[in-house]
């Protein structure tokens, strides 16, 4: 009978398979059903664990279907969202970025991506008209006025709609003041930058494919790279890269390598991302950081 440690690793070696899209295979104990369902919310991948698991260990997946179920609809609540939204602030320019973007086009089952909030992003001198626009549309801001006085002016507004969606209104992709002055990242360029995306029956922007991997990149890091969704998002994102040299460029600009480096580095090893095997080297890294070649 395996000990406890081997159920364990057992569990933590199917999280992987799911998210690889790998064969599952049987060894995991329907015993386990309880700590493989808080592992897989834990790394915020409950509903791409039931998907993977319905057909092959129904046992195990009839804990999750909850969670793929509440996925689902909060990602059509929320494209549903964003459809009203590119009516209140046509003439503006507009981003979608982070959740339903990842949920619809870097996840392994689009739609079932967890997320909580809306992300927006709008260039700082629209900041005002945008938000006169949401405030029309019944949004308000849910903030302590004490965020506004203090000496660390955050990149983004919270708002709240009628129906209770959050809305994160950014103006910066990096929040902290401290954290813009180690790293530079240029609101008009990733605007300039922008790329189409399909949310909610509309057509709305959002970063183009080496902004996008460079921003989950970076966000991962700083929360410490330690769920599989942040790393499977970079996995799903690092795939669609045709032009690694403008990614090194970029994250050279951003001031980012390490954290690059960082989790790219965790997904080569876990999900086999796909990475230039010259990456350290052209972000100017050490071998001591994540990326190492093979």
């Amino acid at each position: 009978m395996p000990s406890k440690r081997g159920r364990r690793r057992a569990v933590d070696a199917l999280l992987v398979e799911l998210c690889t899209g790998d064969a599952v295979e049987a060894r995991v104990d329907a015993r386990d059903a309880d700590d493989l369902a808080a592992a897989a919310r834990f790394h915020r991948i409950a509903p791409l664990a039931h998907v993977r698991l319905r057909e092959a260990r129904p046992d195990l997946a009839a804990g999750l279907r909850g969670d793929r179920d509440r996925a689902r609809m909060h990602h059509l609540r929320v494209c549903a969202t964003v459809a009203g939204l590119a009516g209140v602030l046509d003439g503006l320019e507009w981003l979608v970025f982070k959740g339903p973007v990842l949920s619809q086009v870097a996840h392994p089952v689009p739609g079932l991506r967890s997320y909580n909030d809306l992300d927006l992003l709008v260039a700082p001198d629209r900041l005002r008209e945008t938000c006169s626009r949401l405030y029309e549309a019944g949004w308000r801001a849910v903030f302590d006025t004490d965020l506004l006085r203090g000496p660390e002016l955050p990149g983004e507004l919270a708002l709240i709609g009628a129906a209770g969606l959050w809305l994160d209104l950014h103006w910066s992709v990096v929040l902290a003041q401290s954290s813009r002055r180690r790293s530079p990242v240029s609101t008009d360029e990733l605007v300039e930058r922008r790329v189409p995306v399909g949310l909610g029956g509309v057509t709305v922007a959002t970063f183009d494919p080496a902004d996008s991997l460079l921003h989950v990149c970076h966000h991962a890091a700083l929360t410490g790279a330690k769920r599989l969704l942040h790393l499977l998002d970079a996995d799903r994102l690092a795939r669609r890269v045709e032009d690694w040299d403008e990614v090194v460029r970029r994250a050279r600009a951003w001031h980012i390598q390490a954290e690059l480096a960082l989790v790219l580095g965790r997904a080569r090893r876990l999900l086999v991302t796909p990475v230039p095997p010259d990456l350290n080297r052209r972000l100017g890294l050490s071998a001591g950081f994540g990326l190492r070649p093979g």
